[in-house]
């Protein structure tokens, strides 16, 4: 496994700097590269959600356009606000992840909803979300992506938030609170694939 994150990592590098991202903000928003936890593609969601929360207005430009168009999201009202809200956008800390917050939180959810095709932020078990966060203190959030498998499009999906009342993952995603990261991408036996993320200060 470790040899094969060394020959993906620079997929990686070489994504973003072929859409123009200088290497200095590619290493510094990389910060899960060497998590041995982290599946490949669960490593991928986190450079692009450090990306949009540090500089919002590059990952406009260079992701988000494509990004929608591919999801057929592009003349939604809700792309087109989360362009206007990038604009002024002011960066927010990098996200850091967490293995127990991966483990114990985004995987457990992650894998209970995928082999019994679920949705939502409850377990099937009953367990709510704020259950499943006992043991982490602070601010905690949870966003999930269906469908998708690219760390760019789990994140600008979530981004977007087409037919989410509110943008509630939006506003996760961006929330300047969070300085923490988990997550976890798993099978789904309805919609593909689930991809949770769990947010903690």
């Amino acid at each position: 496994m470790r040899k094969t994150f060394f020959l993906l990592l620079p997929l990686i590098s070489s994504l973003l700097q072929a859409q123009g991202i200088d290497q200095a903000i590619i290493n510094q928003c990389n910060t899960a590269r060497n998590e041995p936890y982290f599946s490949q593609d669960e490593k991928d969601v986190i450079p692009y959600l450090n990306l949009v929360r540090t500089h919002p207005q590059e990952f406009s430009a260079l992701y988000l356009d494509e990004a929608a168009q591919k999801m057929k999201l592009d003349t939604t009202f809700e792309y087109r606000s989360l362009k206007e809200e990038l604009k002024d956008r002011a960066p927010a800390p990098l996200l850091y992840p967490d293995s127990a917050l991966t483990r114990l939180v985004a995987l457990e959810h992650a894998t209970d909803i995928g082999t019994t095709g679920a949705r939502g932020h409850k377990s099937t078990n009953g367990t709510s979300f704020h259950d499943r966060f006992k043991g982490f203190s602070g601010t905690h959030g949870e966003c999930i992506d269906y469908k998708h498998t690219s760390g760019v499009l789990i994140v600008c999906a979530l981004l977007i938030d087409h037919h989410v009342p509110g943008y509630g993952h939006r506003k996760i995603v961006l929330n300047p609170v969070y300085d923490r990261a988990g997550t976890a991408i798993r099978p789904h036996v309805k919609l593909r694939t689930t991809c949770v993320i769990d947010f903690t200060k």
